[in-house]
């Protein structure tokens, strides 16, 4: 089993005339089972960054699902269709707000934190939990639960408050009880892999930078990161974090975390 985790592309606002295309030459590389592709697609949701979220996402000969960042939402110089409709053009491209994908003993449920009446934080609804809790609970022997979400699910040194969105606890708590192993989101432009403890167990947690953009911050600023996540077995579960390297015009490997799974609960594997 192999994913691919690409998120804030930010078209409008990319890095480079050649990190869009060297990002779909990587991640056709590995050959995953699925691109999930976190928000953030656009900049300001124009039509111009669209036409080339467009062609990225039609570039990957994997299946991708997709969810919308804050970003995707029209911008405050349409304050009313930013309330009323705020993810209409995200949804134009047939897009969905929330999805879901199973295969290969993987299950993955993808949640929407984007709405219009805030300016970068986030907020889920009882239809986040609901979707997640039943997704799992209809794939109770995969090997694999997957909760991918755009802004951050837990603070940290990194995440301010408001990276963070409204009813996190709530959403990780109702995942982690149906079962829930892995926890993508993004948001923050910064690349990290670590575990993080929800519903008395404990998960991995994964965080990725942004894939194509010149907005990368922390110890990430003016680089660009994906991550490929892979399961070689039961209970072990690998994820590598590949940064673009403009000299050369590519993805290369920057660092692989691997972690093994006991009675429930990850850790990360010292051995490897």
């Amino acid at each position: 089993m192999v994913l691919a985790h690409v998120s804030d592309l930010h078209f409008g606002r990319i890095a480079g005339p050649r990190v869009a295309d060297a990002l779909v030459a990587d991640v056709e590389e590995h050959s995953p089972d699925l691109v999930v592709v976190g928000g953030d697609l656009t900049q300001r949701s124009r039509f111009r960054e669209w036409r080339g979220v467009d062609a990225l996402l039609s570039s990957f000969s994997s299946p991708c699902l997709v969810i919308a960042g804050n970003h995707d939402v029209y911008p405050w110089w349409f304050p009313v269709r930013r309330l009323l409709v705020p993810l209409l053009r995200y949804r134009s491209r047939g897009l969905d707000i929330r999805g879901t994908w199973s295969g290969d003993g993987v299950a993955v449920a993808a949640l929407n934190s984007a709405h219009g009446w805030t300016v970068k934080g986030g907020r889920f609804r009882r239809a986040d939990l609901e979707l997640a809790a039943s997704h799992f609970g209809r794939h109770p022997d995969t090997r694999l639960k997957v909760l991918l979400v755009h802004h951050q699910i837990v603070p940290s040194r990194f995440a301010s408050r408001g990276d963070v969105a409204a009813g996190s606890r709530r959403v990780l708590e109702c995942a982690a009880a149906a079962g829930a192993d892995l926890v993508l989101d993004g948001h923050i432009h910064r690349s990290a892999v670590g575990v993080l403890e929800a519903g008395g167990r404990t998960l991995v947690h994964s965080s990725a930078g942004t894939a194509t953009s010149d907005r990368g911050r922390f110890e990430d600023r003016g680089r660009n990161l994906y991550s490929i996540v892979r399961m070689p077995g039961s209970d072990i579960l690998e994820i590598e974090e590949r940064v673009y390297d403009d000299a050369d015009g590519a993805f290369t490997l920057e660092r692989r975390t691997s972690f093994r799974r006991a009675s429930g609960n990850w850790s990360v594997d010292p051995a490897k």
